[in-house]
């Protein structure tokens, strides 16, 4: 069982965004009969929610596919386990989010989606703190395991506090907090941040595991309290794709635990 630790979005939030892409849906397809394909079984109360806010005439049909299997990662292969049950030529078609599927096009289909804004993470700002995550790098630790996270940063203090390299921290999902490595580039993790400055720096954190989100947290020396929250799922999205295929490489490469290193190896 997986326990909910916070909520994204608000059963209202997801309430009116689904009223708001029905009334769009109804705008676009005013006058005509419209087909909605689900994807099952994820779309399914999607489906439902969205057809009571399309005051069209509508019908409904769904689609079973996978490319998981019985993995964790998609395998790239589509296999379709349930196909429609109706004909879609010369139909208008829309289909609702659900699991991978590729489309062979025989009339007008459209893609309802969330806008980018509506699908990054909450943040927290800090009055006059601006930091951007300008890179994301995966490392090893000085035992080969890749359990470091090393951030690119630019920051301006035009605040009325002063914060250091100290402040700093990555939080996960479950609150657990990482304190900057000293393994990493220490120039801004001991550097002072005066309100007025300016600094562009690298900074490493030794996590227990790369995969999870996390936000990097500037906390209060006083109260020991986050006063600003970045995401670095929502920075990671503009990190460059030689960077994200580098990452990749590294967090798929597992240490072989049973292999015994010659002494003799140089």
């Amino acid at each position: 069982m997986f326990k909910i630790t916070k909520t994204m979005l608000t059963e209202e939030e997801i309430k009116a965004r689904v009223a708001e892409l029905g009334k769009q849906i109804e705008k676009d397809f005013e006058g005509q009969d419209l087909l909605v394909v689900g994807i099952l079984k994820g779309a399914s109360v999607f489906v439902a929610d969205l057809i009571r806010n399309i005051n069209l005439d509508v019908n409904m049909d769904f689609m079973s596919v996978s490319s998981y299997g019985n993995a964790m990662e998609s395998s790239g292969s589509v296999k379709i386990l349930k196909d429609l049950d109706v004909d879609i030529k010369g139909k208008n078609v829309l289909i609702a989010p659900g699991d991978e599927i590729k489309v062979r096009i025989l009339s007008n289909v459209e893609l309802p989606v969330y806008r980018d804004e509506a699908l990054k993470q909450k943040e927290v700002k800090y009055p006059g703190l601006d930091i951007r995550i300008a890179n994301i790098l995966y490392e090893k630790d000085p035992f080969g395991e890749v359990n470091t996270i090393t951030l690119s940063l630019s920051i301006s203090n035009m605040s009325k506090k002063a914060f250091s390299g100290m402040d700093l921290a990555l939080m996960n999902d479950y609150n657990a907090v990482y304190n900057p490595s000293i393994f990493g580039d220490t120039k801004l993790l001991f550097s002072q941040l005066k309100p007025g400055d300016r600094f562009a720096g690298r900074i490493s954190f030794s996590v227990n595991n790369v995969k999870q989100s996390f936000w990097l947290v500037v906390n209060d020396r006083a109260t020991n309290k986050p006063l600003a929250k970045i995401s670095l799922d929502n920075a990671y999205k503009n990190v460059s794709k030689d960077v994200k295929k580098r990452n990749d490489k590294m967090r798929k490469g597992k240490k072989n635990y049973y292999k015994e290193e010659s002494p003799f190896d140089i």
